[in-house]
């Protein structure tokens, strides 16, 4: 599963800079830069109560789950265990063809 952070969406609809943002939340402006650009790889309990304290959100709101890498991610991993299982059975092959 796939996770999106949607802050900067929700910064939009509601009219609200990194700045402003920055201010209200007393985070750094390049904390703020790095969750909404996605560049992240977590978020504290704490700095996303902060977040949605000042958007006026809920967890549910700003993060969502990424339907479309979802999917591409359960595809990759379908096609790769395509992939061992045709290896496995060209190795097979290949042993029956050697002992003919």
């Amino acid at each position: 599963m796939s996770l999106k952070f949607n802050l900067k969406e929700l910064m939009k609809i509601r009219g609200i800079t990194l700045s402003e943002l920055s201010k209200e939340t007393g985070l750094s402006i390049n904390t703020l830069s790095l969750l909404s650009t996605g560049k992240t790889q977590g978020i504290q309990f704490d700095t996303l109560d902060k977040i949605m304290t000042v958007l006026n959100c809920s967890v549910g709101t700003l993060i969502t789950e990424d339907n479309e890498k979802s999917k591409l991610l359960h595809q990759i991993n379908k096609l790769e265990a395509e992939k061992e299982e045709i290896e496995e059975k060209l190795i097979t092959l290949k042993q029956k063809l050697e002992e003919l």
